[in-house]
Order: C-alpha cells, then structure tokens, then sequence
C-alpha cells in the first residue's frame, strides 16, 4: 500500500499537481521509512539510501515549490486573472 500511495505522491510532484502537499506527505513517508526500520535493523543500506534520497528531494520541493510550468503555477494564474476581473 505505501509503494502505491508513494507512485502517486511521485506522480503528482512530476507534474506538479499539489505539488507542496504531495512533497510533505512523500517526506513523512520517508523520514517514517527511515525511523521506524532504523531503530529495528540497520544493514539495508540500500534502502536507507532510498530514503534519504526521497526525503531530501521532497523537502527541496517543499521548501522551493513547483516550478513555472507545473498545473499549480497554471490554476494560480488563472485564480489571479479570475479575482482581478
């Protein structure tokens, strides 16, 4: 169910849908991935590494956003046109 709910969470950081939103779910996703199993077992590296690695880049997100052309960018557009008409 986690992987599941993570490809969708990634899906919608690529092209920017809720982007913010989705960045700090995948983020306590994997910081959750990271503790939980840290304090049990340590020797898989490679998937702490996957972890940290998805960590780092949904909290980037999260802290610069989506970018210009992503659909958050276009719905605050047209939210900005629609409120000063």
């Amino acid at each position: 169910m986690a992987g599941i709910v993570q490809i969708i969470l990634g899906a919608m950081m690529i092209v920017g849908f809720y982007s913010r939103i989705s960045a700090a779910l995948l983020a306590l996703m994997a910081i959750i991935t990271i503790i939980i199993p840290g304090m049990i077992i340590i020797r898989d590296v490679p998937h702490f590494a996957y972890a940290f690695a998805t960590a780092g880049g949904a909290i980037a997100l999260l802290i610069r956003g989506s970018g210009a052309y992503s659909m958050d960018a276009k719905r605050w557009r047209r939210q900005q046109l629609a409120n000063s008409q």
